[in-house]
């Protein structure tokens, strides 16, 4: 029963904030990132349905890309062209 309710406590995909980072590092899971706009909710449906039998194996998170594009050209001059490949 634990396994279960720990597997389970969180979403299948999540949204990755600063404020919830430390909750997704307590998992002990790898993060696997998508990139998506805040609302983009068609989007998080068809992850979800693409991740479920990996479910309790990682975590799937997605950042919203315009904080994402913020954060990289606040902190490493990182204009979204230059960017692109990240």
């Amino acid at each position: 029963m634990e396994e279960f309710v720990n597997k389970n406590k969180y979403p299948l995909v999540s949204e990755f904030t600063a404020e919830n980072e430390k909750k997704f590092d307590e998992r002990n899971l790898d993060k696997m990132f998508f990139g998506l706009y805040k609302g983009d909710t068609e989007s998080i449906q068809i992850i979800r349905e693409g991740v479920k039998d990996f479910a309790g194996k990682y975590s799937f998170v997605w950042v919203d890309v315009k904080v994402l594009w913020t954060f990289l050209n606040s902190n490493f001059g990182c204009e979204a062209a230059k960017c692109a490949a990240l």
